[in-house]
């Protein structure tokens, strides 16, 4: 899992958006996720971030592959490269 400890709390609940849809309200704790993930400082966090992706996935049972699609296509919109080399990494 992700460590959100070092995520200061805001004031008050924000909006999150997605970068593929800007009108999009986030219904689901997925789409926080994904959020959240998406707005991570990524050139310092990338190695962080790829290594929580793959523990992820690794413990991910067989009904929540279809989650871990939804956040591996979101994040692909702004990291095309960083999915690549995940996914590149996993079938290996």
């Amino acid at each position: 899992m992700i460590d959100t400890t070092d995520i200061p709390a805001p004031a008050s609940e924000p909006k999150v958006q997605l970068p593929c849809a800007p009108d999009f309200e986030p219904t689901s704790d997925l789409d926080k996720v994904i959020g959240i993930i998406i707005s991570l400082p990524w050139r310092e966090n990338e190695d962080f971030i790829f290594r929580q992706l793959l523990i992820l996935i690794g413990n991910a049972k067989f009904d929540d592959m279809s989650s871990v699609a939804v956040l591996v296509a979101a994040i692909k919109e702004n990291h095309r490269n960083f999915v690549v080399n995940l996914i590149d990494h996993i079938f290996e």
